[in-house]
């Protein structure tokens, strides 16, 4: 910008407010092109947000895609000390006994003592180390420490681990398995060398399967993890107890409730955000740049023709809404939890196609799903590209506003040569005038 001249040299006008006045007059076109790049921002940012509530609705949905999601089932023990127990909707009403006669383990040995760890322990030959029918050798030197000797024991790459221990006036290598079970068990055998590793004396544990009685019948695991012996039924091993725990099974008709009500949920954010953001019956949009947005009328109207759309051979019940979940005036889900008890007590298996589909065709979980994923997907969904296209204009915006602050800038230096060049003639006027005055 040129020179600032505060009031005129000849005339006495304040030129540079009557430059600032006329540039002002001329910059409402500036601020409207800031403003509406500041509303293409908004937008972005409640796009995101939009984003944000369709993952909830895709994980909410993801908990009813399966058969198994839909069958409530839940399991409790009598010694919660003694196991844990969980199950999923496979599982049928029942009770069981189960002793825990064994847990599983993994490998645990020591070698002979030694007074120091990282002294050379004068060892030379080789030790063979088998474990889960694999077998590494390593190599001793007579100048090897404990230290060096387990470096070279963890190098191998078997699934065990080679540790010093402590104990104050001596120190052992400590030998551990990684994994449980008979299959994970470690063998050591040396040649020339004398640590004591395969000693019976230093071996503390061996490694070995978990062992049950599930009603007087026995069942092996290579962990402490008992799955599949009662269907949809998972017992975690917590001790050894030669008593019986007692294991309920039964159904539980409250946890497909609990999924559904935070599907709807999540489906009633989305649908508040989208009417919100874009506007809806009396409700004036407050994202200007997404007032009427087709992007967010396309994805309310694919959400409620994913619920709305029939199921085919699923029996009794053939919609969302014959179970108790229905659509109110505003675009909102209701679940009717009478009718959903209902339709679980009369015919729980065409409960479960309806939400959860058949083996060749999915429900309306994975219908809404689908869509979730795929409006919401990063850099290609319908959110995505509709965010890229406002950072576009948002950016192009902010771009003529720049231009156009140029322009104005260019226009007020045009306006103060104006003035500088009238100022310039006033006073050489007022010279003249002052000089013939004086005759």
């Amino acid at each position: 910008m040129g020179i600032t001249i505060n009031s005129g040299i000849g005339s006495g006008l304040d030129t540079e407010a009557l430059i600032k006045s006329l540039v002002q007059a001329s910059s409402e076109p500036v601020s409207q092109l800031r403003n509406k790049a500041s509303q293409a921002k908004s937008a972005v940012t409640a796009l995101s947000d939009l984003s944000g509530l369709l993952s909830k609705l895709k994980s909410a949905t993801a908990g009813l895609q399966e058969a198994s999601d839909v069958a409530g089932s839940k399991a409790s023990v009598s010694d919660e000390a003694g196991l844990a127990v969980s199950a999923n909707g496979l599982a049928m009403p029942g009770q069981f006994d189960v002793v825990v006669e064994r847990l599983a383990k993994a490998h645990r040995s020591y070698s002979d003592p030694s007074t120091s760890s990282t002294t050379p322990m004068g060892q030379s030959g080789t030790i063979d180390f088998t474990v889960g029918g694999t077998t590494k050798q390593i190599t001793l030197d007579p100048a090897d420490t404990m230290e060096q000797i387990s470096a070279k024991i963890n190098a191998t790459g078997l699934r065990l681990s080679a540790s010093i221990f402590n104990s104050g006036s001596e120190k052992r290598l400590q030998i551990r398995g990684l994994d449980t079970g008979d299959a994970n068990g470690v063998t050591m055998v040396e040649n020339g060398t004398t640590l004591g590793l395969a000693k019976a004396d230093n071996r503390i544990q061996a490694a070995c399967d978990s062992k049950v009685l599930i009603d007087g019948m026995a069942v092996t695991r290579p962990d402490n993890q008992i799955a599949g012996a009662i269907e949809g039924v998972t017992l975690a091993l917590k001790k050894e107890s030669p008593t019986p725990i007692t294991v309920d099974v039964s159904s539980d008709p409250t946890a497909l409730k609990d999924k559904l009500k935070g599907v709807v949920d999540a489906f009633n954010n989305v649908v508040s955000k989208i009417h919100l953001t874009s506007g809806w019956g009396s409700v004036k949009a407050n994202t200007a740049a997404l007032a009427g947005d087709s992007t967010l009328r396309n994805i309310l109207t694919r959400m409620s023709n994913a619920v709305l759309t029939p199921m085919n051979d699923t029996g009794t019940y053939s919609s969302v809404a014959s179970i108790g979940l229905n659509f109110q005036s505003d675009g909102s889900l209701k679940l009717d939890e009478e009718r959903l008890s209902k339709a679980l007590a009369a015919d729980p298996t065409s409960v479960s196609k309806v939400l959860a589909g058949t083996d060749t065709k999915g429900g309306v979980m994975d219908l809404l799903n689908e869509l979730a994923t795929s409006v919401a997907e990063r850099g290609k969904g319908s959110i995505a590209i509709r965010q890229q296209g406002l950072e576009t204009r948002s950016k192009s915006l902010n771009d003529q506003a720049d231009r156009e602050n140029e322009r104005l800038n260019r226009y007020a230096d045009a306006l103060r040569k104006q003035f500088m060049a009238m100022d310039s003639q006033v006073a050489a006027s007022n010279n003249l005038m002052n000089y013939i005055g004086r005759f």
